[in-house]
């Protein structure tokens, strides 16, 4: 540093030194006690205070695996069923105001008759 780099530093020092006399800082002890906790219930809080850094590329990365595995273990585990001809087949029957397919209300009465002659 030459003579009027070091002067300029002690103009603005000296600067800062002036506003900044009647300023005060009170809070040293809160600032120690949560920078070096002393108790068990200080150590567990600065621990959950404590800021996590996620890298987002790892971590999309690792979600998309699992989500690709559960995708496709989910897919070979379900037997492939052929809907489209069962749902032809099926006719829609109206009873009141309600509106069921016609094989689920055959079954439906068949259980409520075989209880009824019981």
């Amino acid at each position: 540093m030459n003579e009027r780099e070091q002067g300029e530093r002690a103009g603005v020092k000296a600067a800062l030194d002036r506003e900044l006399g009647r300023l005060l800082f009170s809070g040293q002890e809160k600032v120690l006690g949560q920078t070096h906790p002393r108790g068990l219930q200080s150590r567990l809080h600065a621990i959950w205070n404590k800021e996590l850094e996620i890298p987002l590329v790892p971590a999309a990365a690792i979600i998309a695996v699992l989500a690709g595995t559960l995708v496709l273990g989910r897919m070979r585990s379900d037997p492939i069923v052929d809907r489209t001809d069962s749902a032809v087949n099926r006719v829609l029957v109206v009873e009141g105001k309600n509106v069921y397919w016609q094989d689920d209300y055959e079954r439906a009465v068949a259980s409520i008759e075989a209880e009824d002659s019981r």
